[in-house]
């Protein structure tokens, strides 16, 4: 298929302009530089061109039951399984039941706290938003006829 991305075409005028000129010792090496940067730019346009039409055509594709969704979904799946995981200690861990434990043992130590405080310390801080009427109202059993006036 043909592309008809603009990049694409910066990048074939830009690879052309080297054989036109023949490069002379004229060419400073400012405008070499220049050309180079403007080639590895035009590079990095197409790169995303072509990332983005993919996530267009997942899209377009991915909740059909087509090859195309389980290859993209097998190829993800792939890619983002944690092959394997430093332990505590240093070394790695390989296997599937291994990694699930570094990783348990990972965020139980991340979120549980030390030393844990008062928690009406933290409280007082925080205005308060509901009453007790408020408070009342909601918890209050329904009627049967503010079920009949809510349909």
């Amino acid at each position: 298929k043909a592309n008809p991305t603009n990049s694409a075409k910066k990048i074939e005028d830009i690879k052309a302009l080297p054989e036109a000129s023949k490069v002379d010792e004229e060419s400073s090496s400012e405008e070499i530089l220049n050309l180079k940067w403007y080639l590895c730019s035009a590079y990095r346009e197409e790169e995303l061109y072509w990332k983005q039409k993919s996530r267009v055509l997942w899209l377009q594709e991915g909740d059909r039951n087509t090859k195309f969704f389980h290859a993209v979904t097998k190829q993800r799946r792939g890619r983002n399984r944690i092959i394997k995981l430093r332990n505590p200690i240093g070394g790695w861990v390989e296997d599937d039941e291994g990694v699930e434990r570094v990783e348990t043992t990972y965020f139980q130590n991340l979120f549980k706290t030390s030393s844990p405080g008062n928690p009406d310390e933290a409280l007082r801080y925080i205005t308060e938003k509901v009453t007790p009427e408020i408070n009342a109202s909601l918890v209050r059993p329904v009627s049967d006829s503010e079920v009949r006036k809510a349909i």
